[in-house]
């Protein structure tokens, strides 16, 4: 595969207000923008949000190809405020970084990725995890549902696929319950609302509202569906992590917390539809940004 050239890394140090505060993440994207001022993307953006994942990041994005269906790609690593080192490896590896001075949550880091993408000229953008859960090679079938036109937002499931990690055995219980949850609310089938494998136009990342500093998978999804958006699901296998243990968390709590996610955007999007227009077709063009972005 040939290797990319090394994009310069984007820091920022000496920052004052607390972590909780948006400073975080808008003094970030500043020292993103000043170090890159003329970026230009390529069509498709890979998204990964991280926090102190150096030891699996760099084999995660030698994974991604220069071009998934014929689509050429670019490498975007929001940095979480690690504490090892997740930015210069990402960078070893070929992908622009944006480093948050402190740890903000896998939600607050995506949106951030999401917006730098959507200024940078994405058509498309996709995510990854960095722990390898999720494998690239299932890319190119989404892709292709987006260049098609048959869909605006493409979920690897895998429960269409499978799931290599077998000790999981509740968390996947879960995934097939809250599946079922969603699909009921939103009169969709779908069998994977918390997949970190997703394809979607770049434009629906700026017009879905996007609160959640965590589980922001459902957040987004649920959001789409309820404006509009056209989801598909591709199988896809989840993987066992390249190393270390997942940070989410203990299944019982994270259930009940992505539980009230739920519940919480469904409410909100419900009441948002109801004083506003039907929603205009999707278009590539960058469409104006909806609060909380």
């Amino acid at each position: 595969m040939p290797r990319r050239q090394r994009p310069a890394v984007t820091t920022y140090h000496g920052l004052r207000e607390a972590p909780d505060t948006p400073a975080v993440t808008t003094q970030a994207r500043a020292a993103f923008v000043t170090a890159h001022p003329d970026l230009k993307l390529q069509p498709l953006v890979v998204v990964i949000a991280a926090y102190n994942e150096a030891d699996n990041i760099g084999a995660v994005l030698d994974e991604v190809p220069l071009q998934i269906a014929d689509v050429p790609v670019s490498l975007l690593v929001i940095d979480d405020g690690s504490t090892d080192d997740t930015t210069p490896v990402a960078a070893r590896h070929g992908a622009l970084v944006c480093t948050l001075r402190a740890n903000r949550g896998h939600g607050v880091a995506l949106r951030l990725g999401y917006r730098i993408a959507r200024e940078g000229g994405a058509q498309y953008i996709a995510t990854l995890d960095g722990d390898g859960q999720w494998d690239p090679a299932d890319l190119p079938a989404m892709v292709k549902l987006l260049e098609s036109g048959d869909a605006d937002f493409v979920i690897g499931s895998r429960q269409l696929g499978e799931t290599e990690n077998t000790e999981a055995l509740l968390r996947n219980t879960g995934v097939r319950f809250f599946a079922r949850v969603v699909s009921w609310l939103t009169r969709t089938h779908l069998t994977d609302t918390s997949s970190g494998l997703r394809l979607m136009r770049a434009g629906l990342t700026g017009t879905v509202t996007q609160t959640q500093p965590q589980y922001q998978t459902s957040e987004l999804l649920i959001g789409a569906l309820l404006q509009g958006y056209r989801v598909a699901e591709v199988p896809t296998v989840m993987r066992r992590r390249l190393s270390g243990t997942s940070r989410k968390g203990h299944n019982v709590a994270y259930g009940l917390r992505y539980a009230r996610v739920i519940a919480h955007t469904f409410v909100r999007e419900r009441r948002a539809s109801r004083s506003m227009p039907a929603v205009r077709p999707v278009t590539d063009s960058e469409p104006a940004p909806r609060p909380g972005s």
